[in-house]
């Protein structure tokens, strides 16, 4: 998408259901579309992200940041979050979705299993991920137990 439109949209949306003490701003995040941050009373968008959405996908999420401006900090998606989504037009509210496009995260390390990367990190993974890599297995299959490995991607 046209971050330019992007942008003008979010304004838009901002200027009609929050107060004039919140603004739009751009960050790099390429793991969260978007961002509500309250103590800058800003909504954000990942301007690595936008660019590879569809118009009504980046609508959906910036009503999803200011559904979490209008819900408060402690609200995260429970019920108060999710009436507030529904009254501003969030289609579906769930919390996460799949980056279309061919965007793919960067890793640095990777946890594999089979060649195939299960877990991601964009710094080297802690000492006790790296200490306890043959204890640990993927969620629900514990016959993976000692056949993880952690490898240097980029």
């Amino acid at each position: 998408m046209n971050l330019n439109h992007a942008e003008a949209i979010a304004k838009e949306l901002i200027s009609e259901h929050l107060d004039s003490s919140w603004s739009f701003q751009w960050n790099n995040r390429k793991r969260a579309f978007g961002l509500c941050h309250y103590g800058r009373n800003t909504v954000e968008l990942s301007r690595v992200l936008t660019e590879h959405e569809t118009e009504e996908a980046t609508r959906q999420t910036i009503l999803h940041e200011i559904a979490h401006a209008l819900a408060g900090y402690r609200a995260g998606h429970g019920p108060e979050w999710k009436m507030h989504a529904r009254r501003v037009g969030v289609k579906t509210p769930k919390c996460s979705r799949r980056r279309t496009g061919s965007i793919a995260p960067k890793y640095t390390w990777a946890v594999k299993h089979d060649g195939k990367i299960v877990k991601g990190y964009f710094r080297k993974p802690n000492s006790r991920v790296v200490n306890n890599i043959a204890n640990l297995w993927l969620v629900g299959r514990p016959e993976t137990k000692g056949e993880l490995y952690i490898e240097r991607v980029s």
